[in-house]
């Protein structure tokens, strides 16, 4: 944000020197036969250069304005991406990436641990019978709604970044 803040002052600065070309905007009095002495020259050049310098001020503070603006539009965008996201997720769900690389233990003796956001391997219980190593199943995932497919069964369950459960079934995390 300063860094943004800093760009905008030192464009502005640069475009009010291009503009004013590197001289003040307006010009000193002529010296008249009555303004003739070296102070007043002095005075109507350090008043014109008081008017040079109230203008880039005053550029100064609108350059500092606008980015300001800038600034506070930019952080009202966040907070409504961070809103829209949070609308988004339900209450409690957490992302499949928190969920990757866990295992889970049923009452059944079924284990089921997550290998990748496309992959969980299914061992004990019933598959042991079947696939004593384990078995690998389709995984889907999508706000908190977990689903495994595997030899033509699906089963459901849900995440909510602390427990899991799996068609009613609370696991415990091994």
């Amino acid at each position: 944000m300063k860094n943004l803040l800093t760009l905008s002052l030192i464009l502005g600065l640069s475009l009010v020197l291009v503009a004013c070309g590197g001289e003040a905007k307006t010009a000193a009095p002529a010296a008249t036969p009555e303004a003739a002495t070296p102070a007043d020259a002095a005075n109507a050049a350090a008043e014109a250069g008081s008017e040079a310098k109230e203008a880039v001020m005053e550029a100064v503070e609108e350059v500092v304005e606008d980015a300001e603006g800038s600034a506070a539009k930019a952080e009202e965008a966040v907070e409504e991406a961070a809103d829209d996201a949070t609308a988004e997720t339900p209450a409690g769900a957490a992302g499949l990436d928190t969920l990757v690389g866990t295992a889970w233990a049923f009452e059944d003796g079924t284990e089921i641990s997550f290998k990748d956001a496309e992959t969980a391997v299914i061992k004990g219980g019933v598959v042991a019978l079947i696939a004593p190593g384990g078995l690998d199943a389709a995984l889907t995932f999508e706000d908190g709604n977990v689903t495994i497919s595997a030899m033509g069964q699906t089963k459901t369950g849900t995440w909510d970044g602390e427990s899991f459960e799996m068609d009613g079934n609370v696991a415990t995390k091994k």
